[in-house]
């Protein structure tokens, strides 16, 4: 286990329990958890974490400070029985604003310890593709996070 990865699963269960938090996002899945198969229809996915974490040495005496980043890749679904494109795409992207308004308003998580901020760093989407249950909407997004480590 490297140095900051206590932090990073931190920081990915406060994410994934503020989106359930939230009243605009009431009916949506939010999962802290591999992949998106046999979710519900409208679902955020707190995914894959990467970055640099060289680790650090445990010493007696003089540790040495050091700063990670790392990002964590939030995937976001909409799916609506008889939906548009341009709904799917709605969709979607009201679940990234509601990340976003996360973001800017506790950008230290409830004050995650370590974490010196965490911010959106963009998103790829939105994309709608057609399926037989309707059009589904996607968003990848990427939250960009820095922890500080003594």
């Amino acid at each position: 286990m490297s140095t900051t990865s206590p932090v990073r699963a931190l920081v990915c269960a406060t994410l994934a329990r503020k989106l359930r938090e939230r009243h605009d996002l009431a009916g949506v899945d939010v999962l802290d958890g591999p992949d998106l198969a046999d979710t519900a229809q409208n679902t955020i996915l707190i995914g894959d974490v990467e970055g640099s974490d060289g680790g650090i040495r445990n010493m007696k005496s003089g540790r040495k400070q050091r700063v990670d980043e790392f990002t964590i890749t939030v995937l976001m679904r909409a799916l609506t029985p008889q939906n548009t494109a341009a709904e799917a795409r709605a969709t979607v992207e009201r679940f990234v604003a509601a990340l976003d308004t996360i973001l800017a308003e506790d950008p230290l998580l409830d004050s995650t310890p370590g974490l010196q901020h965490a911010v959106l760093a963009g998103y790829d989407g939105p994309d709608a593709v057609p399926t037989p249950e309707g059009c589904v909407g996607f968003i990848e997004a990427r939250v960009q996070c820095t922890v500080h480590l003594i």
